[in-house]
């Protein structure tokens, strides 16, 4: 969005400036009845909202009027919606988050304690196993918020392999293999699944069994998931890894409610 749109809503008198207008066009004289700054000032203010496009004047036998340019109002507007992804997801966090601190979570010191979690999300299951098993639609949703997955490479068959990478905004790589155990074609995935460590080594082995089933239009998805062959470097990982697992399902729910798909 442009800068200098911004800056001209920065103001508080340009903010209830444009609040008025929302009502109704408006003269210099009337806005200044109800500004709390001289007519000099309102018409400083308004040559700035114009110049930033946020406004306009509509010229009426001998009277200037100022009114919205709906232009640069559907600019402001679209900007702000760019950030309509996060209000539902950082809810979601910080709620698990708390649950988390709720339940000792995140203090487990242990690696084995098993978890299960059940999600309804408002998709077909022919679309929500295709979010699980085509790459190209894994990477949308199977990391935290802000991280991407450069590399995801799926070989959907007993006994074939997973190769997947997150990366962090600010570059560190954060890579896992797998390999499938059971495929139930659009009802049932089972698969161990291994994160590493910087030196390539598996922090844990992860035994993660997902389970779709029909509930009406709906898709319920139930995950199923317990940790193996655990290292030292393993806890903090798995402190947060229902937490995480929580977060995934919440980002693959959105993904495919708000139909945000990019195939």
């Amino acid at each position: 969005m442009n800068e200098e749109i911004i800056i001209a809503i920065a103001e508080p008198n340009r903010l209830h400036i444009l609040e008025l207008l929302r009502k109704r066009p408006l003269a210099v004289q009337e806005l200044t009845a109800r500004l709390p700054v001289s007519q000099s000032q309102v018409s400083k203010h308004l040559r700035i909202l114009s110049d930033a496009g946020l406004v306009k004047a509509y010229p009426v036998a001998q009277q200037r009027y100022y009114g919205i340019d709906p232009i640069g109002a559907k600019k402001l507007f679209t900007w702000a919606e760019s950030f309509k992804p996060l209000w539902d997801a950082k809810s979601e966090i910080a709620h698990m988050y708390l649950e988390a601190v709720r339940t000792k979570q995140a203090s487990i010191p242990t690696a084995a304690k098993p978890f299960t979690i059940e999600r309804l999300i408002d998709a077909p299951r022919k679309l929500v196993w295709e979010a699980w098993t085509l790459p190209v639609l894994l990477s949308q949703w199977f990391a935290p918020d802000y991280y991407t997955v450069p590399v995801c490479e799926l070989d959907v068959k007993v006994g074939g392999t997973i190769k997947l990478t997150m990366q962090a905004p600010d570059g560190t790589s954060f890579p896992m293999t797998g390999t499938y155990k059971e495929i139930v074609p659009k009802s049932k995935l089972r698969s161990i699944q291994s994160p590493l460590d910087e030196n390539g080594k598996p922090l844990f082995d992860l035994d993660l069994t997902v389970v779709l089933s029909d509930e009406g239009k709906k898709t319920k998805v139930i995950i199923t998931a317990s940790a193996l062959a655990t290292s030292s470097k393993a806890t903090p990982h798995l402190a947060g890894l229902q937490p995480g697992w929580e977060q995934n399902l919440a980002n693959l729910d959105r993904m495919l409610t708000q139909k945000e798909v990019n195939m």
